[in-house]
């Protein structure tokens, strides 16, 4: 009976561990999705349209120049880069799944 109980504990403890890890991911993917809303709604206010008409080697090969950039020394740029990177990202998996 007590290898049951040792048993019980340590599934409840990694049951634990596990919705704790799944929380903070979620609370990490809705921090960075809100700073990609943000990007794309800045450069919608200045006009920037048409990813929805690239296909998906275009969104491909800016996405690649994105990733390779060189000289991206600051903190700010690397940040502001990544979240691009994302949006691009999810910009050529739409291209992907729409065909393009």
């Amino acid at each position: 009976m007590v290898m049951l109980g040792r048993l019980n504990h340590k599934i409840n403890n990694h049951m634990s561990k596990t919705v704790t890890e799944i929380n903070r991911l979620n609370k990490a993917v809705n921090e960075f999705q809100e700073e990609m809303k943000t990007v794309l709604a800045e450069k919608a206010a200045r006009g920037k349209t048409g990813w929805d008409t690239m296909s998906s080697d275009s969104l491909f090969s800016l996405l690649k120049r994105k990733i390779n950039m060189e000289g991206t020394t600051t903190i700010e740029l690397m940040q502001k880069e990544s979240i691009d990177i994302a949006n691009l990202a999810m910009f050529y998996r739409i291209a992907l799944q729409e065909g393009r």
